[in-house]
């Protein structure tokens, strides 16, 4: 299934927003499927398409962002999540939301924190705590 997509993004599609829109709402509905490696990849790839873009800082990319951490979170992955969550979202938050955003930044940096000290189950339950 993941090859004709890639396929018809080569070939058929005109509009990258557009693609990218598809994969992330298939990937959406896979996950509620319980298909989360496929899903995951197609939301991934929805993020790229957005990142290739322009639109790193758009709303859009961040709610997709947050979306798979959120699949991550669930699925234990914890360690994951903190990686992607300390290269991109405090990043992104500060340019989208200015200086409401350091609430959150530091809330993410904490979590950090508190996993490279070894306190994976603290970080967890703070990350699922925070917005």
């Amino acid at each position: 299934m993941m090859a004709s997509f890639e396929d018809k993004r080569a070939c058929s599609w005109t509009w990258p927003s557009d693609y990218a829109d598809t994969m992330y709402h298939l990937g959406a509905v896979m996950y509620l499927e319980g298909k989360e490696n496929d899903s995951e990849t197609l939301i991934r790839n929805s993020i790229s398409i957005l990142e290739e873009g322009g639109q790193v800082e758009s709303f859009t990319c961040l709610r997709r962002l947050r979306y798979l951490s959120r699949i991550l979170l669930k699925s234990n992955r914890l360690t994951e999540r903190l990686k992607m969550s300390r290269r991109r979202i405090p990043h992104i938050m500060e340019l989208s939301k200015g200086r409401k955003s350091l609430g959150d930044v530091i809330a993410v940096n904490t979590a950090l924190t508190l996993q490279s000290n070894g306190n994976l189950k603290e970080a967890k339950e703070f990350l699922q705590r925070a917005p």
